[in-house]
């Protein structure tokens, strides 16, 4: 049997009222993925447990769930701060044109030339994180380097999930490197 792809979705919160509901945040806000009878993987030190939501009530700032067979405020109290996901089956689907960021892991980067229309081959996408104003695309390349590309139109010049790839608009644009003989002149100066 092969494991679940899981899609971490959010942070539980601390328990809301005497009844066992419980506040999750969502990292995305908008996300209505969340329903009663769905099954969520609670992420622990220790490893991961399997929770079903008996009731989901959607609020300002998250979601109100109660656990199928954890009744109380005691019960729910060690799920705090504990992160959870669902598994990407039960993601509603990705509208034409758009897809979810656990979609382009592992894809390959091709790096888009100015002077000729040839890509070249530049690594592939390792992971995403929220830099708190945009998202930023994590590129493991060639020579085992990171690169992170902020998700702006001037950074990616295509996203084709069905071809397995992702081109990067050229990095001079946006993300300028100095040049190895400038580094070596600073680096001479200063001696």
């Amino acid at each position: 049997m092969t494991k679940a792809r899981l899609v971490m979705l959010g942070k539980i919160g601390r328990p809301h009222g005497v009844h066992g509901e419980v506040r999750l945040f969502l990292f995305n806000p908008e996300s209505e993925s969340l329903a009663a009878g769905s099954t969520i993987v609670v992420h622990f030190e220790r490893g991961d447990e399997n929770i079903v939501l008996e009731s989901v009530r959607y609020v300002d700032k998250g979601v109100l769930a109660q656990f199928k067979n954890v009744a109380g405020r005691d019960a729910v109290e060690r799920y705090k701060n504990c992160d959870f996901s669902i598994s990407y089956d039960q993601l509603p689907p990705a509208e034409e044109g758009e897809f979810y960021h656990i979609d382009l892991i592992g894809l390959d980067v091709l790096l888009s030339n100015d002077e000729n229309d040839e890509l070249q081959s530049f690594g592939v996408v390792d992971r995403f994180f929220d830099s708190g104003t945009n998202d930023v695309m994590v590129v493991r390349q060639l020579d085992g380097k990171e690169l992170f590309v902020p998700m702006f139109d001037d950074t990616i010049e295509d996203i084709d999930v069905e071809h397995g790839r992702v081109v990067l608009a050229p990095l001079e644009g946006w993300a300028p490197v100095e040049s190895d003989n400038k580094r070596d002149r600073k680096k001479g100066s200063e001696s």
